[in-house]
């Protein structure tokens, strides 16, 4: 069998890649412009690994990969969760909306934050059918399989609102955004040291499957780290 008909073919859909396969971010940018970029050019993607960066890194290695990709060109950031700061995490969002970048990757979560129903409900709307559709693609890594329930839910109602009454969210962004799951794609990783969870991915894979917390109704797909 060839390789292009390898996994699912909705995931190569969605993300316009020959094959069902992502290059997950590194931290402090070793998972690099290069890389992305590479990738890219194969008819991959790859996520910049931007955690442990200032926002004026981020934004140069955004303009790099425009520059080199052009405007069409796919590829990815990661967020890694700003545990003890907030306005951090805000701030490379709202530098990825400016930037209209369309695919981001989550790591580092234990529960959905501000910043990643921003990301995930700015743009969404309802289609001509009256489906829900968001632009912004966000996969989330998770190692425990109630992260990974609150990832295929819907946005937490309170901060849907919280952003609606600041204006960061349109009325009719917030009303598609409750029909839709925070993440479109949930990726069960292994353990990658820190505040997560000391896990294999097969396990966690199997964990999530069998205590019933992922299903294909939940309208979020489930993959696994190599």
């Amino acid at each position: 069998m060839a390789p292009e008909r390898l996994g699912s073919a909705a995931f190569r859909a969605d993300y316009g890649v020959r094959y069902a396969y992502l290059a997950g971010s590194m931290y402090k940018g070793i998972a690099s412009t290069e890389l992305v970029a590479r990738m890219a050019r194969a008819g991959l993607l790859g996520y910049f690994g931007t955690g442990g960066l200032r926002t004026e890194r981020i934004e140069a290695a955004i303009a790099t990969l425009r520059a080199e990709l052009g405007p069409d060109g796919r590829f990815g950031m990661n967020l890694l969760h700003a545990l003890h700061d907030p306005p951090l995490e805000e701030a490379t969002v709202r530098l990825f909306l400016r930037h209209r970048v369309r695919f981001v990757e989550a790591s580092g979560f234990t529960q959905p934050t501000r910043a990643l129903v921003l990301y995930r409900l700015s743009g969404a709307h309802r289609d001509g059918t009256g489906r829900a559709v968001a632009p912004n693609r966000l996969l989330a890594k998770v190692s425990r399989p109630e992260v990974a329930t609150a990832f295929m839910e819907p946005p937490p109602e309170t901060l849907v609102r919280g952003l609606l009454a600041e204006g960061l969210l349109t009325a009719a962004e917030a009303e598609a955004g409750r029909a839709l799951p925070l993440a479109g794609e949930v990726c069960a990783e292994a353990d990658s040291a820190g505040h997560t969870d000391a896990a294999a991915a097969s396990a966690t894979s199997s964990a999530h499957i069998s205590s019933g917390t992922w299903s294909p109704a939940l309208g979020t797909a489930l993959y696994s780290t190599p």
